[in-house]
């Protein structure tokens, strides 16, 4: 079983372990190496909060989707590191753009080395990839705006893409839509980052 420490304190002396089973059917939590619950799949995706030895509030909620968060929180505070964390939830969008900008590049160069006849939206594709990891960066640290630029541009972007990329890189295109739909949640994770960072 997958497990995953976490540690409450800067002093590291208060401990939470989590570990699951294959697709979050059985998850099981630990504090100060000590168990504390184990709880379903189903119990997890309705929300169970669990009163530690300590008084703290334990919360957790499972969301399925392509990508399964876990949402794990101490006294109503997202606990840094875990899925649902604003922080890092945001943090994974900058990767995807940066993945994303990357591939943008390195599709360019290809066409540039091969020596492709593209239209007059030559160069336009690694500009985008540019765009995307600089916009990725803002979004990492809590700016909507951006993440409403990375979404319209990534509109514009298949489009420019059903132009100018060979046919041996659809896949690509494939690609793109996916993180598009991973992208659209960011804006819930926005908010919570502000609100928890203490911005409106």
């Amino acid at each position: 079983m997958p497990k995953k420490k976490y540690f409450l304190n800067e002093e590291k002396t208060e401990i939470l372990e989590l570990s699951w089973k294959s697709g979050y059917s059985e998850i099981e939590i630990f504090y100060n190496s000590k168990p504390v619950a184990q709880i379903s799949g189903g119990q997890a995706e309705s929300g169970q909060q669990i009163e530690l030895v300590d008084g703290k509030k334990l919360y957790l909620k499972l969301e399925r989707s392509f990508f399964p968060v876990l949402t794990v929180k101490i006294d109503g505070k997202h606990i840094s590191g875990t899925h649902g964390d604003p922080v890092y939830q945001l943090r994974q969008i900058f990767y995807f753009m940066i993945v994303l900008g990357i591939v943008n590049i390195l599709i360019e160069l290809f066409i540039f080395i091969m020596g492709y006849e593209v239209s007059n939206l030559k160069y336009c594709t690694a500009a985008i990839g540019i765009i995307y990891i600089a916009l990725g960066y803002l979004v990492s640290k809590g700016n909507g705006i951006a993440l409403t630029a990375i979404i319209l541009l990534l509109f514009c972007d298949l489009i420019i893409s059903m132009k100018t990329i060979p046919e041996v890189f659809s896949i690509v295109l494939i690609i793109k839509v996916a993180f598009l739909a991973i992208i659209m949640r960011g804006f819930r994770y926005i908010k919570e980052y502000n609100v928890e960072k203490g911005l409106k």
